[in-house]
């Protein structure tokens, strides 16, 4: 099965089941999504520089791609991202039992301030790898190698905010629950 056609079937389930839509950051809360760019930008000292251009956020049962996607070329990261952010519906589900948006509120202020909003937010950290975990082995489904180093520096640097800064942590925690695929060194 092709990976646009696991994109398009799972997004169909995924409506269907539990509501999810999907559009981009330039089509729905326009203003929203300028005013949290600027925001992240001057808390991670302009790091975090490209929040509406290359990164995917969830709110509620809606997934905003980066301003301009549309479902045309789809690719195997497009499902691993959409694997990834139909978690998140989850876990706002499993939060709120039948009251969804209860479940949605508690995820996001367990998801942003909890401990603290930056440095150690251990329930962003629980949340992203849990979903991160989806999206490397939805990666393998569609022939992508996951890169390890890539997951690491997400969940430990400006991407969440510093969101868990323990980068030993984070790579014990991905060796113990993924499956790893080591590159072949040629000199061996």
């Amino acid at each position: 099965m092709s990976h646009e056609t696991l994109f398009h079937d799972t997004l169909e389930k995924a409506h269907r089941e539990h509501g999810v839509t999907m559009t981009s950051k330039d089509k729905k809360l326009v203003t929203l999504w300028k005013i949290i760019d600027k925001f992240l930008k001057v808390i991670t000292f302009g790091k975090m520089n490209q929040f509406l251009t290359h990164y995917t956020t969830t709110l509620g049962r809606t997934i905003y791609r980066p301003v301009g996607w549309t479902m045309d070329n789809i690719t195997g990261f497009d499902y691993a991202l959409l694997c990834h952010d139909i978690k998140h519906v989850k876990q706002q589900e499993d939060l709120g039992g039948d009251w969804f948006a209860f479940g949605s509120f508690l995820f996001a202020i367990l998801y942003l301030f909890v401990p603290f909003p930056i440095g150690l937010a251990y329930f962003r950290y629980k949340y992203e790898r849990e979903a991160y975990r989806i999206s490397w082995y939805s990666s393998l489904e569609v022939g992508i190698t996951p890169d390890l180093d890539y997951y690491i520096e997400r969940m430990t640097g400006a991407p969440y905010v510093w969101a868990w800064p323990f980068k030993r942590s984070v790579e014990k925690w991905f060796r113990k629950n993924c499956r790893i695929i080591e590159p072949i060194n040629a000199d061996t």
